[in-house]
């Protein structure tokens, strides 16, 4: 997202839409971090309650992201539940390690917009963000 300087398509995505989001390690700093659906870092290094919903999501949008073990752990145990829209530039990395539902694969700063609609996922917004207060980090 960064090296495509999309951060700002990201961004009006995720205000559009009011999606709960995460970021990858190499992801940090796409979303912003103030938002009160941003829920951390994914991944064996990351916030539970990222990890949590991501379990639990019943669709999960790839922006960028390489399914790496680091973030995923067991590959087949991974957001299980998921429907995957997975959009990157580079088509090696489309179905590398996860097979998405749905590939976009082209500029993600014309491919979020086409996508953002507001959505009526309140239940779910209740949902991520009694994860968050319940798996906050209190140090």
């Amino acid at each position: 997202v960064g090296m495509a300087q999309a951060v700002p398509a990201l961004r009006e995505f995720i205000a559009v839409t009011r999606m709960p989001n995460v970021a990858t390690l190499k992801g940090l700093g796409a979303p912003d971090a103030q938002d009160p659906l941003y829920l951390g870092m994914l991944g064996m290094h990351g916030a539970k309650a990222a990890n949590l919903a991501v379990q639990e999501c019943d669709l999960l949008i790839a922006v960028g992201a390489r399914f790496d073990d680091r973030v995923t752990g067991k590959l087949n145990a991974f957001a299980p539940h998921a429907k995957v829209i997975h959009m990157d530039i580079d088509p090696a990395e489309m179905s590398k390690l996860r097979q998405p539902h749905v590939a976009l694969q082209g500029d993600l700063k014309t491919l979020l917009p086409a996508l953002q609609r507001p959505l009526d996922i309140a239940a779910w917004q209740q949902q991520v963000t009694a994860l968050k207060a319940e798996h906050a980090c209190r140090y």
